[in-house]
């Protein structure tokens, strides 16, 4: 029988508590006496641990949270082990002094069961979340006593992308993005050469990762897994081999749990400090290990290793071959040049030229609207009544969204050329402590407008006229901007209003914000030339989140594409440059596969590129028109070129091939 200290001792009075000794014992003994968390238990966990601390009376009562653990819910017993992992990684795996003989020993035995009970709980549990998973994993590890259970206190979550490092040479603290499901592995798997004890239940877990697969590339890093589990976790194993376990662990619990698991395996890989330059094995440096040494660089693969400013380097794209994808065109519309595309609804595109402005039902091809006409460079559908078009010379043209009638005369004439229009939505919950001008905007839908001049203004789409010059990036030429909306965020809903400006320089505006100022949160421009950009043409907003706020993708003129969060953090692995694929013009994303598909069009090569982003395979479709723009309507990849609209089904082209190079 496990010792621990009665409920009714004294000697509780002579321990530590974060706030009262009396109240964190009374709330035990409520949690213990109802058998469920409920608040008792929050009002105990603020007691036992807080802010990384614990106290005497944490160590205390551990062994009495371990012996209830048997009789609450699977919901119930997942939370607990999680705090208890929590609590022992902050130290309450010992008392700094037992206040009776024998209760360390008893903490020891009781943590020992833990290890046992929590394990069989994590493979039982039938409803767990890759997020809870991994917290869960990492708690097992925890009580196991290997060190790689601390870094629960800096374990990155699914929605992060990043993880926060502290070099162990220099104590500089930084961030290494890419962290969200690696399309390939980052490095080799570790060599793992342990004898398997049969522990139980750790050998379950062993023969539980037999059923897992994470892709191609990836069955090493489940092995070194497979042996760590079979040899019981001792505390002596490398720590990126008790990464692959977790990873391991997360991936048995099925689901939607494999791109967390391969985002965990990249944990083995390797980071370089931006300060000192010294390279470490990340799992040495989220575990904050202060005993940790450097590697040798040369010892490391490129694409292996990591730092501040890149995050990880992208991975060889794969690439099928043409004749495996069998693209097959919707309809065609012949009419002149297409300069600027953009949805009407989920029924019918606008495609905008030379020759005017025209609408396009998506389903037949056949027209949705009279034309609009006058030469344009750019439209826009500013709210549900008002299309927008720009004219060449720097001119607002306004139709009426049902029936293509003009809407007063032109406005905004004799400016700067018109480089591209968004439509911003400005939140109903608005800070009060808001710049008057944007405050009047509450609920609003405006129109963003930028210029050849490097100027971002905000327009009353129906009125006609301009509210303010946001910003101006002097003698930088903007080439494009698309808005981001946050229509079911809380605690406000806006826009992110993402400016280009035809290098690696991204701006942000948040219609959010208190002063209306643009954001100093964007991602770096050393960032993203270290990935491969250098000359970034186009944006558009992911069709779904991938565990994210809704991410953001960029395209280069040379074939790179990355995703980011407006805020700076990037997503995924990039997809490289492809010789096969310059001169890029275009950028469109649509729902597939649970995942997305990311489709760029090439004027050189008359080419559509078509990346899936979860498994990182990339195909190639020729085409036999000199694209100049392209958006996605639906499910319907809608070309712009030189002598009208080509509209492409993506259904003929999946589903994508994941093999070969």
């Amino acid at each position: 029988m496990t010792v621990k200290l009665p409920l009714d001792s004294q000697l509780w009075d002579g321990l530590s508590a974060c706030y009262s000794t009396a109240n964190a014992v009374a709330r035990l003994r409520e949690v213990i006496s109802s058998r469920r968390l409920g608040e008792s238990w929050r009002e105990l966990c603020d007691e036992l641990l807080h802010q990384g601390t614990v106290y005497g009376v944490t160590s205390a009562a551990i062994p009495h949270l371990i012996d209830l653990a048997p009789v609450l819910s699977a919901d119930a017993r997942r939370e607990l082990w999680i705090q208890i992992g929590f609590m022992v990684t902050a130290g309450a795996d010992h008392f700094e002094s037992p206040p009776a003989p024998g209760l360390q020993e008893g903490l020891t035995a009781a943590l020992r069961r833990a290890d046992v009970l929590a394990v069989e709980d994590f493979l039982a549990d039938a409803l767990i979340s890759p997020d809870e998973a991994g917290y869960f994993a990492l708690s097992c590890v925890a009580f196991t006593g290997h060190p790689v259970g601390r870094a629960l206190w800096r374990f990155l979550s699914p929605s992060a992308g990043y993880v926060r490092m502290v070099c162990p040479g220099c104590d500089a603290e930084y961030e290494v993005g890419g962290f969200a499901d690696p399309a390939q592995p980052p490095c080799p798997p570790p060599v793992v050469d342990l004898p398997p004890i049969g522990l139980e239940p750790w050998q379950k877990v062993a023969q539980a990762i037999d059923g897992v697969d994470l892709g191609p590339g990836w069955s090493g890093f489940l092995d070194s897994a497979r042996r760590v589990a079979a040899a019981g976790v001792p505390a002596h194993v490398p720590a990126d081999a008790v990464w692959c376990l977790v990873a391991a662990m997360v991936a048995t619990t099925g689901g939607d749990a494999a791109p967390w698991a391969r985002t965990l395996a990249r944990l083995a890989g390797h980071a370089r400090c931006v300060e000192c330059g010294l390279v470490y094995s990340i799992a040495d440096l989220i575990g904050e290990r202060g005993d940790a040494g450097p590697v040798d660089p040369a010892s490391v693969q490129a694409e292996a290793l990591a730092d501040g400013v890149a995050g990880f380097r992208p991975a060889p794209g794969r690439v099928v071959t043409p004749a495996a994808l069998g693209a097959q065109v919707r309809w065609r519309v012949a009419g002149g040049p297409v300069d600027a595309l953009a949805a009407l609804g989920d029924r019918a595109v606008l495609a905008a030229g030379p020759a005017g402005t025209t609408a396009w039902e998506v389903v037949s091809g056949g027209p949705a609207l009279p034309a609009m006409p006058g030469p344009a460079v750019s439209v826009c559908v500013a709210d549900d009544s008002v299309i927008v078009t720009a004219t060449p010379d720097g001119a607002l043209l306004r139709w009426e969204a049902s029936t293509a009638k003009p809407l007063g005369h032109a406005v905004r004439r004799g400016g700067t050329p018109v480089r591209s229009l968004a439509a911003v939505l400005v939140p109903d919950d608005l800070d009060q402590r808001a710049v008057s001008w944007l405050s009047q905007l509450r609920g609003r839908r405006v129109l963003a407008v930028v210029d050849a001049g490097g100027g971002v203004e905000l327009w009353e789409p129906l009125a006609g006229r301009p509210h303010v010059e946001l910003f101006r990036q002097a003698d930088r030429s903007v080439v494009d901007l698309t808005a981001l909306d946050f229509v079911d965020q809380w605690p406000w809903t806006g826009s992110d209003l993402i400016v280009l400006y035809g290098d690696t320089v991204v701006d942000v505006w948040v219609s959010a914000a208190v002063q209306g100022d643009r954001s100093t949160m964007v991602p770096d421009p050393a960032s993203l030339a270290a990935i491969g950009h250098e000359h970034i043409v186009g944006a558009v907003v992911a069709p779904r989140r991938l565990g994210h706020r809704a991410p953001v993708l960029l395209a280069d003129r040379n074939g790179t594409v990355s995703m980011w969060e407006t805020f700076g953090v990037r997503l995924n692995d990039p997809l490289p440059p492809d010789p096969h694929h310059r001169d890029v013009v275009g950028i469109a994303a649509l729902p597939f596969d649970r995942s997305i598909a990311v489709v760029t069009v090439s004027g050189t090569d008359r080419t559509l590129r078509i990346w899936e982003v979860a498994p990182g395979s990339a195909s190639l479709v020729p085409l036999d028109v000199h694209p100049r723009c392209v958006t996605v309507v639906g499910q319907t990849i809608v070309i712009g070129h030189d002598a009208g609209l080509l509209a492409i089904d993506i259904e003929a082209v999946s589903p994508f091939a994941r093999s070969g190079s």
